[in-house]
């Protein structure tokens, strides 16, 4: 079996390291100022933060699903998906279904109203910054994004050599 040129590299003396480079780090750089920012937009006009709209996310597009699957699809910590939907309860967002053997959760008529108007503010913040790409661009970068989360499993499986 060949290996790629990152593998080969890997058992070599390991390159000088250049956070300004690091992929994960520009990511996370990238992803926190985006998440900050919205939480602070979404909470001043629309009294709920970055997690609940993620939440409102997950169940627009998956009603009657459970708390676990919202925390799988939003990769948001269980605890964190509960404490949200009972703010999210009390503002009349989300309902849960307490009659099934799983408490089932759904949007609400308000909920649904709440997640198309963040949605429309979402996506002019995608659209800005987006902007200077082409749509060739767009796409590759969407496809990247995409294959670099399918690749998380490897990531999260790998543990330090003893040598390391």
């Amino acid at each position: 079996m060949r290996r790629s040129k990152l593998e080969q590299q890997a058992g070599e003396a390991p390159p000088a390291f250049n956070p300004a480079a690091y992929i994960p780090a520009l990511l996370s750089t990238l992803n926190n100022r985006l998440s900050s920012g919205a939480s602070d937009l979404y909470l001043r006009h629309f009294g709920v933060g970055i997690n609940e709209w993620r939440i409102l996310t997950v169940l627009k597009q998956h009603p009657g699903c459970t708390a676990a699957f919202v925390s799988e699809r939003a990769a948001i910590h269980l605890t964190v998906i509960s404490r949200s939907l009972r703010g999210l309860q009390d503002k009349g967002l989300v309902d849960v279904d307490r009659s099934a053997w799983q408490r089932l959760l759904a949007l609400t008529p308000a909920g649904h109203t709440m997640h198309d108007r963040i949605a429309r503010l979402a996506l002019q913040r995608e659209q800005r910054l987006l902007q200077g790409l082409s749509l060739q661009e767009v796409e590759g970068l969407r496809d990247v994004l995409q294959r670099l989360t399918a690749n998380l499993p490897l990531v999260e499986a790998l543990a330090p050599r003893d040598d390391a």
